[in-house]
C-alpha cells in the first residue's frame, strides 16, 4: 500500500493518514506519517466509536510509536481505562468525540 497523506481504507483495522510528525524517542528520531484509526463502535449505544489510535510509521514503513485513546462508553465509568478514569490525561478530539490518552506502545525498533 502506498501511503500518502489523505489515503484512507475500511475494513477491520481502516484508517486514514492525516499529517506527517517528526518522532524523537530518546537519542533516536525520524520523520513520520500519522495515520488515525477510529474503533470498537459496538461498545457505544449509538455506534459511535469508543477507541481512537494513532500510528506513527517511519520512512522505512516501520511504526515507530503507537498512541491510543478511549472514549466515552469505551467501559463502566468506575473501571481502570475508562474515559471517566483517564481525565487528568491528554484528550484529543475526532469528528467531535472527544477521546484520552490510555497509553503508548513503543516496538522494538524504536528502543
Amino acid at each position: 500500500m502506498a501511503l500518502r497523506l489523505g489515503t484512507a481504507w475500511g475494513g477491520f483495522m481502516g484508517g486514514k493518514v492525516v499529517g506527517a510528525a517528526h518522532v524523537t524517542i530518546g537519542d533516536r528520531d525520524w520523520r513520520c506519517l500519522k495515520v488515525a484509526t477510529v474503533a470498537q463502535h459496538f461498545r457505544s449505544p449509538t455506534g459511535a466509536p469508543t477507541v481512537y489510535a494513532e500510528w506513527y510509521i517511519s520512512e522505512s514503513g516501520r511504526t515507530v510509536l503507537f498512541r491510543r485513546y478511549n472514549g466515552p462508553d469505551y467501559r463502566p465509568p468506575d473501571s481502570p481505562t475508562s474515559y471517566e478514569s483517564l481525565a487528568s490525561g491528554t484528550e484529543v478530539m475526532h469528528e467531535g468525540t472527544p477521546f484520552r490518552h490510555a497509553y503508548d506502545c513503543l516496538p522494538d525498533i524504536s528502543l
